[in-house]
């Protein structure tokens, strides 16, 4: 006879949807670091790097998303130490 077993439901919050952004410590503190820049009178530059795989693209278009027509993307290297 088989038995049935009740599982504990949990407050995980729900599952992204495949391909939508997910907000890490990685894209936090991205974020945090565009923020500061763009606080600045004077505007600033940022360069974003890391390991290849932990969000830094995905990030940074959904960050220039956001703020529509006052970002500019800009890719200036392709794959891993290649300019």
């Amino acid at each position: 006879m088989a038995e049935i077993f009740r599982l504990a439901k949990t407050d995980a919050p729900a599952r992204p949807d495949p391909g939508a952004f997910v907000k890490t410590a990685t894209a936090g503190e991205i974020a945090t670091t565009l923020g500061l820049i763009q606080s600045l009178n004077n505007g600033g530059v940022s360069m974003i790097a890391g390991a290849p795989g932990i969000g830094k693209t995905q990030t940074l278009m959904h960050l220039a998303d956001q703020l529509g027509g006052g970002a500019v993307y800009l890719r200036i290297a392709k794959g891993e130490g290649r300019p």
